[in-house]
């Protein structure tokens, strides 16, 4: 596999690491003057209260080499930084969901002088977000103990409570643990709504996966528990080490029979990610409910995930759709169609879930392995 920060490494000239004299008036410019300095202590250090007043403007598609180049920054000359430095660093990760800088800064910070509360609250809190629940539970109570005054610990400490239940509880629970490379896969909750939301600036997105445009955090909210309430849609939030959430996958399964969505924040496409989180999913599924076929659709546009569909194992199928949903193609995974009238018990699945997608009839299904076709009514 690609390696994600190899590839997205800044490519930077070889000029003077002295500051500017003045910081560029926006955070564009901040980046643009970053870059040429080659992301130095000094530089960085120079311009963190302006990067820090502007940390609003950031917008998702440049958020990955802001993040490249500050981590780099504190690899290299963390060690330089001063205390208001380190408060200012930990400060930006915060707001950009830069979990593993945050964790970082605080441990640089902590080598200074004892961490605030607030900032114990929020190591606790990134720990939650990159998946580290039991770590987070663990600090949080910590914290909560030591500062009974601090009423935003018992929240984040009851948080937390109800979260493990809910992992406890769930149908995967049993390896939730599992992982495939960099990744793991945990429930999507309502916590992940900034991390979600730093992902799906891309309207693809949406549009490619027939998810909705959300007006707002309520909104997001309400779709969650609205997925959450259908008690046949199983949704995981893709959580990488290096990196936290990512994207998601989500599988819908009546039976022994499962449907399979999935997508990746633009930064992380490309690196084969996709397939190792579908793989882990179809993996769970059949360790733990039962999951025996899974079907996939496409539009007939997207070639990309059509190639990734196929490296896990799945095939196109020769069905169609009836307008207006016939530029959709269908996947079904490749063992179950050996022979087997995969067609019928696509379509007979669509029916189940309440699909508006319908198969054009009678149906024709292409047996791959007797070269023969026939009519699945």
């Amino acid at each position: 596999m690609k390696d994600l920060t190899t590839m997205h490494a800044k490519q930077t000239g070889s000029s003077s690491p002295l500051p500017l004299a003045s910081p560029p008036s926006n955070l564009e410019g901040l980046a643009a003057a970053l870059a040429e300095q080659q992301w130095s202590g000094a530089a960085i250090k120079h311009h963190l209260p302006e990067i820090l007043a502007r940390a609003d403007e950031l917008a998702g598609g440049d958020r990955i080499d802001w993040l490249l180049g500050l981590r780099e920054g504190w690899q290299r000359y963390g060690w330089a930084m001063n205390g208001r430095e380190r408060e200012q660093l930990f400060d930006l990760a915060q707001c950009w969901s830069d979990w593993p800088l945050l964790l970082a800064a605080a441990e640089g910070l902590e080598a200074l002088r004892p961490l605030h509360p607030a900032e114990r609250l929020g190591c606790c809190g990134a720990l939650w977000h990159l998946g580290q629940t039991e770590e987070a539970s663990i600090l949080c109570r910590r914290l909560d103990w030591n500062e009974p005054g601090f009423a935003p610990a018992g929240a984040l400490r009851e948080a937390l409570a109800a979260w493990q239940e809910r992992l406890l509880d769930h149908p995967f629970a049993p390896v939730l643990e599992q992982t495939s490379g960099p990744l793991r896969l945990e429930p999507l909750g309502h916590h992940h709504l900034p991390d979600f939301a730093w992902q799906y600036f891309d309207p693809d997105i949406a549009e490619l996966c027939c998810l909705p445009t959300f007006e707002g955090d309520d909104h997001w909210h309400r779709w969650i528990a609205e997925n959450e309430a259908l008690g046949d849609q199983l949704a995981f939030a893709v959580l990488h080490e290096d990196w936290g959430f990512i994207g998601s996958v989500n599988l819908i399964q009546h039976g022994g029979v499962g449907f399979v969505f999935y997508w990746l924040g633009a930064d992380f496409r490309g690196y084969g990610l996709a397939t190792q989180a579908t793989e882990l999913l179809l993996d769970m599924a059949r360790q733990t409910t039962g999951l025996h076929a899974c079907y996939a659709k496409v539009f007939e546009h997207n070639h990309a995930s059509q190639r990734m569909l196929e490296k896990p194992g799945f095939e196109r199928l020769e069905v169609r759709a009836q307008a207006p949903h016939d530029n959709e193609v269908f996947y079904g995974s490749a063992r179950n169609l050996e022979g087997q009238p995969t067609a019928n018990e696509l379509n007979n699945f669509l029916t189940v879930m309440g699909s508006k997608v319908v198969l054009q009839l009678p149906v024709v299904f292409i047996d791959r392995y007797n070269h023969e076709s026939r009519i699945v009514s």
